[in-house]
This record gives C-alpha cells, structure tokens and sequence, in this order.
C-alpha cells in the first residue's frame, strides 16, 4: 500500500489516522518512530492486535519530548528533546516563561517580586492583568 499526502494540513496534524480508519476502511498496525502502518480493514482480524490506539502501538519513543511545570515555574523537559525533521536540539533555557528572577512559588513572592510578576502579566497578558486588577477592586469594595 502506498500513500502519498502531498503537503496535506492533515498529514502535518496528525489527522491520517482516523481519517484512514472512517473514510477509507483501513485500521493501524504499525508506530514507527516517524511512520505508521495500516490495513485494509478486512485483514485486521487476522493480525489478533488487541488495541490499536497509536499511544499503545507506539513503542520507540526517543522523538518523544515530555515538558512538565515545576511549582516554581520552571518548565522542565524530558526526552528526545530535538525537532527531528531540523535536527536541532530544544534547550531548556529556550522554553522558559517566566523569567529567572519571579521563578518561585508566588505565595513566597516579597512585594518586590510581587511588583515584577504584576509587570511581567501586564506585558506579556494585558487582559489578564486587567482582570486581576478588578478582581482585586472588587474584593476591596466586598469589606467596604
């Protein structure tokens, strides 16, 4: 069986796989590190695969990239950590969103880092920093 995609939205998506098993009666076999295999859905049977969801077909798992949030805010990576068709390398200092000096857990933030987090939001989230803002408005007048 040869597929050929093109440039297709859905190949890039991740969309082939449910779109070979409704429309064209086909259901996966195979997880490669960048492939899958199908077939027609009249041979499945014979194979005797039990559960073919690619999460459990999928067995190599060095392309994998995990990330993770500390308490702190440090994203944390685990894995490949590459971007396998440019072949380069994700640091983890490149996927960082908060900056060094506000990466704490905020309930032990002083007022200065209090200060710093409030000018990072309004930078970076103008909307959230403007509902933080009346939230906090709000809760005043509640004690008035």
């Amino acid at each position: 069986m040869a597929i050929s995609q093109g440039r297709s939205k859905r190949k890039e998506s991740g969309g082939l796989y449910k779109a070979y098993r409704k429309k064209k009666k086909y259901e996966l076999v195979s997880v490669l590190s960048y492939d899958a295999i199908f077939v027609k859905k009249k041979y499945y049977p014979l194979l005797k695969i039990k559960n073919n969801t690619p999460e459990t077909l999928q067995t190599e798992l060095s392309a994998i990239t995990h990330f993770f949030t500390g308490y702190d805010g440090t994203v944390l990576l685990q894995g490949g950590k590459r971007l396998p068709w440019h072949d380069l390398k994700i640091k983890d200092s490149a996927v960082q969103i908060l900056p060094k000096s506000i990466r704490k857990f905020p309930d032990n933030y002083n007022i200065f880092e209090k200060i710093l987090f409030g000018i990072y939001i309004l930078i970076t989230d103008p909307a959230k920093f403007i509902r933080i803002v009346l939230r906090r408005i709000n809760s005043s007048l509640y004690f008035i």
